[in-house]
């Protein structure tokens, strides 16, 4: 996948992610991430992503886009709203 191909995948999840709309889209970068498998504890896997950040001044979300799937495999926030 390139990246491009991430930011449009990343741009499509945004309503499901509940991205702010005032959010821009101002970077993207390859990664390689730990997913846990399954739900709660459990074992680990190595997955490459593409980390596609989106702000409003401070405040920012990050979808982790797998690679291998086109996934939206995690969401983080800054903890600023």
């Amino acid at each position: 996948m390139d990246e491009a191909t991430a930011r449009a995948l990343a741009e499509a999840a945004r309503p499901a992610r509940d991205v702010p709309p005032g959010y821009a889209l101002v970077a993207s970068e390859r990664r390689i991430i730990e997913l846990v498998e399954g739900t709660g504890p459990g074992p680990v896997r190595d997955a490459l992503v593409w980390i596609v950040r989106f702000a409003e001044g401070i405040r920012w979300m990050e979808l982790a886009v797998e690679e291998a799937s086109g996934q939206v495999v995690r969401v983080q926030r800054s903890r600023t709203r």
